[in-house]
């Protein structure tokens, strides 16, 4: 489930603007996961935005916020210094 999101716009893209999603977990902690966006444009590598939301895993029986367990955590919890 989505708690929030952050979106900068850097750039405008313009008609027949090829451009590239890119995306990467951030830090995840107890029950919340870091994840970060940006769109580039190909031409010229401009960055035309970047996007941060933070995702809490649910218990889908419980319908409630579940932790993130020691699998999940050591499997994406990373340095978040590409932010």
């Amino acid at each position: 489930m989505v708690v929030r999101h952050e979106i900068d716009y850097l750039n405008p893209a313009r008609l027949g603007d090829e451009i590239v999603g890119r995306t990467w977990v951030g830090a995840v902690q107890k029950h919340i996961f870091e994840r970060y966006v940006e769109i580039v444009r190909v031409r010229d590598q401009k960055v035309l935005a970047r996007a941060r939301s933070l995702w809490c895993p649910i218990d889908l029986r419980s319908r409630r916020l579940t932790r993130v367990g020691a699998e999940v955590y050591q499997r994406f919890s990373v340095s978040s210094d590409r932010s």
